[in-house]
């Protein structure tokens, strides 16, 4: 074992057992509290029992008070003692210990410090041997390496001079390096045996330690049952005399007395907060507000920022999360959802709340989670749809592809929230398409402008690199648009718009139109009007390309006849 870490390892240790028996102090004080609670018990005690309260009426009541306090003296008593014996066999032996473990420990550890300091040199010596060896074995590797190389006679024989020079000085260096690892190992034995005996030192006086603490909670119960024992006499005979007091006669004159039952009971009501603006109309709880901004202003310039992001983000958690859990929403919480996302800070929120789940892998959800949460998102979509965010429904995308709940008994059959809002009338709109698409295409070309990808690019390189970064998410949007029941015509068309715009070749652009409808041709045909161009063109060229391939073919084959 490295001694630094033995070290190290000890210090720790020896810490630990420092700041047991420094806790032990917190025990003492713990006993000794005991022992005064005990003895302040003991002085109430005796003031009860000396109180000078007398019952007026004479007979049983009066008696029993009388004996009741001459109980209270003798308990007082009884405490007391029990207080004493705190004090004097348990605390203070305690604290004896205690100073007396300190000595022990201290011995120890100045021993464990001299042990660990001569270990050291020990290795410090070993180090030193090594790297001696160690440097002598590089000097000579270098002369073995020129004496390779070497192609001059008078240059050879000056470096064999020098190799065994060298080779003489690895001899004298491994002797010493070898000494110092006998000398390590023979002390190492040792070592070991005295570290052991130190430790052995702190576990026995730590056992003493514990078995200290765990005989004076014995005592503490003891002494306990004891005092229990010695006035349990007295207690049963006092309990007899009170159970025989007969009191009904003074009850009832007592109850007579009493006030009206009806005047105990005070009932009261949540009473609702009946203001003007409408998220504090008939407010129950806290309100939902939304912060209006004016068409130049920006959020990331307001001072304010912050404090309105959590403010929505608050509000919108809350619901999210009940409808998550398969809490069942009222109508005032798809109110406040619906108030909220109308503002884009609102709508972001949302996209956040749903993505912190998607990052933390929370992805399940219980039937009646699942329905709320799709309810919730065909309202963003909604809002989306009304005012052209393009940003979020692009998120919505990803989170219904996300998102979803457990069909059956099995886990591999699971229905994701993407099928709950496939119908919405958003998919419909291909300048929506368009835009994320489009969208998608800037924002992975900036990443890879990020990450340094363009640095040292011929335009050629960019504009190849470019289609490239075009294809993959024509190839990843064509599928989705299919998934979310996109006219397949429609998707095609605006498709082929980017094939057009970025220049990709016809293998490609087939590849893609066959992705999203392999009887696109066939349907082409049917077409009726010039709602389709792109599709046409690509259909006559489609239709040329194979005319050419099957021609090139019947000129290969005769040829080869």
């Amino acid at each position: 074992m490295h001694p630094k870490s033995l070290q190290e390892s000890f210090q720790v240790f020896h810490h630990t057992s420092h700041m047991r028996r420094k806790e032990d102090r917190e025990f003492v004080l713990f006993l000794t509290e005991i022992a005064s609670l005990e003895e302040l018990y003991a002085r109430g005690l005796e003031k009860i029992g000396n109180y000078p309260y007398e019952f007026k009426e004479e007979g049983g009541i009066s008696e029993a008070i009388a004996e009741l306090k001459a109980e209270q003296l003798y308990k007082a008593k009884q405490v007391r003692t029990y207080a004493e014996k705190i004090i004097t066999e348990l605390a203070d032996p305690f604290k004896d210990l205690l100073k007396n473990q300190s000595q022990a420990i201290k011995k120890a550890y100045a021993k464990m410090m001299n042990i660990d300091k001569s270990q050291e040199l020990i290795l410090e010596k070993y180090k030193s041997a090594r790297n001696k060896y160690w440097k002598s074995c590089s000097e000579c590797e270098q002369y073995a390496i020129s004496l390779e190389e070497s192609k001059s006679k008078i240059k050879t024989e000056k470096i064999v001079q020098k190799l065994l020079a060298s080779k003489k000085e690895i001899d004298i260096s491994l002797k010493g390096y070898l000494e110092t690892v006998e000398e390590f190992d023979k002390h190492s034995k040792k070592y070991k045996t005295m570290v052991s005996n130190v430790i052995e030192t702190y576990e026995k006086q730590e056992e003493k330690r514990l078995n200290s603490i765990k005989d004076s909670l014995i005592k503490i119960t003891e002494y306990e049952a004891e005092s229990l024992v010695n006035s349990l006499y007295e207690i049963q005979a006092l309990k007899s005399k009170m159970h025989s007091i007969e009191i009904s006669q003074e009850i009832d004159k007592f109850k007579s007395e009493s006030p009206d039952s009806s005047l105990f009971t005070l009932e009261i009501a949540f009473e609702p907060y009946e203001g003007v603006h409408p998220s504090f109309r008939s407010l129950m709880g806290s309100p939902i507000i939304s912060i209006p901004t004016s068409e130049d202003q920006k959020w990331d310039k307001l001072s304010t920022q912050s404090a309105i992001e959590g403010m929505y983000l608050s509000g919108l958690e809350t619901i999210i999360e009940k409808a998550w859990n398969g809490i069942e929403l009222n109508v005032e919480d798809y109110i406040n959802f619906n108030h909220l996302i109308k503002d884009p800070q609102g709508r972001k929120s949302w996209s956040r709340c749903m993505n912190l789940r998607r990052s933390h892998g929370i992805f399940t959800l219980n039937e009646l989670g699942f329905r709320q949460v799709g309810e919730l998102m065909i309202s963003v979509l909604n809002e989306c749809e009304l005012v052209n965010d393009i940003q979020i429904g692009k998120s919505v995308i990803i989170l219904s592809q996300t998102f979803h709940k457990i069909l059956g008994d099995g886990e591999d059959k699971k229905q994701f929230l993407q099928n709950f809002i496939t119908h919405h009338s958003l998919w419909a709109h291909m300048e929506f398409w368009d835009q994320v698409i489009q969208t998608s295409i800037n924002e992975e070309n900036k990443n890879h402008e990020n990450l340094g990808m363009t640095n040292a690019e011929t335009s050629q390189e960019t504009s190849q690199r470019l289609k490239r970064v075009v294809f993959c998410q024509l190839i990843s949007y064509s599928h989705i648009m299919i998934t979310f029941q996109v006219n397949q015509l429609a998707a095609a068309e605006l498709v082929l718009g980017y094939v057009n715009k970025y220049k990709i070749i016809l293998e490609e652009a087939n590849q893609l139109m066959a992705m999203i409808d392999k009887d696109l041709l066939t349907k082409i045909k049917d077409l009726e009007g010039d709602q389709y161009p792109r599709l046409v063109e690509w259909a006559k060229e489609y239709s040329s390309s194979v005319v050419e391939s099957e021609n090139s073919d019947a000129s290969e084959d005769s040829l080869m006849e």
